[in-house]
């Protein structure tokens, strides 16, 4: 079994590298990588840097809801919690298979605390991430289409789901320990003191959710906008459609090709032509790489010396 999985993470790991080839053979062979470039000359130069900043701000949101998370283990140590965010952002962009795994091994490494805490927090927070992006989604094509009265019940209902999802997991993992014995019973019990322990632990989560991928996303949209004539709404659903392969598990290496898939996808369906829309693809995350690799050299400069206090159970 052991053997088996291997092999398929190596076949997984070879079409990556097949893909990644592939597109950059494939965007000279159509366009020339000269001709996709060409529009970084034109657009100005202060724009960028604050958009490139805007980016880097988002590293400190989703930092602030870490922070929240373990308050009690990350309280006064915010520079080291911003170098894990940053360099787990890093890995995972890079290296999506290795990348998910570094958030608890840093988490452990820093701050001592142990994967069976951080990796259900961890779950908890890419449940957030997906239901923001899907939240974001709907807003988006709002903008597009004008169906209010049925994105907003739509909406009204994916609002329900992370309360009902807080009320209901505990109890649910409560159920399944009484089923169970062992090491699998001590297992469930951790996992369940590991999620959230209060509505405004909640809360916080998905406040700086929220505004960690608006931020990201409008920001997204304005670059784009910069490569291909839409209206915002299009260009923000475009930025969706990359990041939401991001957060899947059918991300390649640094995210080449699936990253392209995503915006193109998104795309097409406003009647925009596919080269315009690879194009403007491919200079999106062009710009998303560039400031992944910005950020990981930035976090490499922060300390993240490994801290001494005892693990203490997350709080408010």
């Amino acid at each position: 079994m052991k053997n088996r999985f291997t092999h398929m993470r190596w076949g997984r790991l070879q079409l990556s590298i097949l893909v990644f080839v592939g597109l950059i053979a494939g965007v000279q062979y159509w366009f020339g990588w000269r001709s996709v470039l060409a529009p970084w000359q034109q657009l100005p130069l202060e724009g960028i840097a604050v958009a490139v900043l805007l980016v880097l701000l988002t590293y400190v949101v989703r930092t602030l809801r870490v922070v929240a998370f373990f308050a009690a283990e990350l309280r006064g140590r915010f520079p080291a919690a911003l170098k894990l965010m940053v360099m787990n952002n890093l890995w995972n962009t890079l290296l999506p298979t290795f990348g998910e795994l570094s958030f608890p091994i840093l988490m452990q490494r820093y701050f001592i605390i142990s994967p069976t805490r951080s990796l259900p927090a961890l779950l908890w927070f890419r449940l957030l991430d997906l239901y923001v992006i899907f939240l974001l989604a709907l807003v988006s094509l709002m903008l597009n289409r004008g169906s209010w009265w049925l994105a907003a019940s739509v909406i009204a209902l994916l609002t329900l789901a992370i309360p009902l999802t807080y009320r209901w997991s505990p109890r649910s993992i409560e159920y399944l320990e009484h089923k169970v014995s062992g090491k699998l019973k001590e297992k469930l019990s951790e996992v369940r003191k590991a999620l959230p322990t209060s509505w405004g632990l909640l809360l916080l989560s998905s406040w700086w959710t929220l505004a960690n991928w608006a931020l990201k996303l409008v920001v997204f949209a304005w670059v784009m906008q910069q490569f291909v004539a839409i209206n915002f709404g299009q260009s923000l659903l475009g930025a969706i459609g990359g990041e939401l392969t991001t957060v899947l598990p059918v991300y390649s290496i640094a995210g080449v090709g699936t990253y392209e898939a995503g915006v193109v996808a998104a795309l097409v369906p406003a009647d925009i032509g596919y080269q315009e829309a690879i194009k403007a693809a491919v200079n999106l995350h062009l710009f998303f790489l560039s400031c992944t690799l910005l950020s990981g050299f930035l976090g490499s400069l922060l300390p993240g010396n490994r801290s001494s206090q005892p693990n203490r159970p997350a709080g408010c």
